[in-house]
């Protein structure tokens, strides 16, 4: 039975391991057979994989990746009329599932019976409403980030669908995929996004767990090294950034870039910055801390050369819930999976 987790999994002992949990071979519509996917991920510093042919579950070895059984399969109808895109982890039972595609429900409870787990793939590109997605019970998440997608119809990115849910008060975690068919062929639709899970032991049962307990974060290239919050305070650290958004519900949160940082720069050493209660700049071997207090309002962000490399928010009273995005110097993006309040 499918339990959401509450846990940090930046405080939690074990390991981080990379991986992709949506790709194709040769077994449906890929290019590269299921040997050579798996070559092609491990080349590229991944742990695990899961290849997920259309409506076919791929079964191969390999000795350097943690493989994960899965499956792409439409099911149901959307409030459009389209097929919902359900990606399929750890459940073998090609025939059931494809007895059971005429109803995305009833699908979703078998995955969660046999303790399996299910997102939904693509939302942007399905054409799903929010409507689709709340209605739904039992899967995991969203795919926040399809790298086929994006490059494909600039349809890859589904942050409104994730948040519409969110404020729905219901708890789905954000995933970035491949969704690889071409690979190394333009448009390339390969190594643009994966998950960071954080896992005790480097096996697929082990894996599945923390994925149903939200113990990852999603990624385009950003790592974020330690995230931790508490009452009304939140803080993490990673690699540099140029925006960092607290992301809330409704016209809640908060978002700093490089553009606003270096504004608020030029208007403390003109002694032009007003409405702030106490503001300091501190540099020391090239690295700037501008601590601002705003009421009892207080942040601190933390720049180098090459972008941001920390934030702290304290006495800052988000709604329903948050989440942080960065976003680097080209556009990549990391997700951390919100927390409620």
């Amino acid at each position: 039975m499918l339990v959401y987790g509450c846990m940090n999994p930046f405080k939690l002992k074990g390991v981080w391991l990379k991986g992709n949990l949506h790709t194709h071979s040769t077994n449906s519509d890929g290019v590269l057979t299921p040997e050579q996917v798996a070559d092609f991920y491990a080349s590229n510093g991944h742990g695990f994989l899961s290849i997920t042919d259309h409506e076919k579950v791929t079964r191969i070895a390999h000795e350097k990746l943690v493989l994960i059984p899965g499956v792409e399969t439409s099911a149901g109808e959307t409030r459009l009329g389209y097929g919902y895109h359900l990606v399929v982890l750890g459940v073998e039972d090609e025939e059931t599932i494809q007895r059971l595609r005429r109803s995305v429900e009833e699908l979703i409870d078998f995955v969660d019976e046999n303790d399996g787990l299910v997102f939904i793939a693509h939302p942007y590109w399905s054409g799903l409403t929010i409507e689709d997605l709340v209605k739904l019970e039992k899967y995991i998440g969203v795919e926040v980030y399809n790298t086929g997608c994006d490059v494909e119809c600039a349809k890859g990115f589904s942050m409104v669908h994730w948040d519409g849910v969110l404020a729905h008060n219901r708890l789905v975690y954000g995933l970035a995929v491949d969704d690889a068919h071409r690979y190394v062929s333009p448009p390339v639709d390969a190594l643009g996004g994966w998950v960071w899970v954080k896992t005790e032991t480097p096996s697929a049962e082990a894996i599945l767990d923390s994925l149903k307990r939200g113990l990852f974060y999603a990624s385009m290239g950003p790592r974020v090294a330690d995230f931790s919050h508490g009452d009304g305070f939140v803080e993490a650290s990673f690699t540099p950034v140029d925006r960092v958004d607290l992301v809330s519900d409704n016209g809640w949160g908060l978002s700093i870039s490089s553009e606003v940082y270096e504004k608020l720069r030029e208007m403390l050493e003109a002694k032009e910055l007003k409405g702030v209660s106490e503001v300091e700049l501190n540099v020391e071997d090239e690295v700037e801390e501008l601590y601002i207090r705003m009421g009892d309002l207080k942040a601190l962000v933390r720049k180098t050369m090459d972008g941001f490399t920390y934030f702290s928010v304290k006495n800052y009273s988000f709604k329903k819930y948050f989440r942080v995005e960065l976003t680097d110097g080209k556009g990549r993006k990391a997700w951390i999976n919100p927390v409620f309040l």
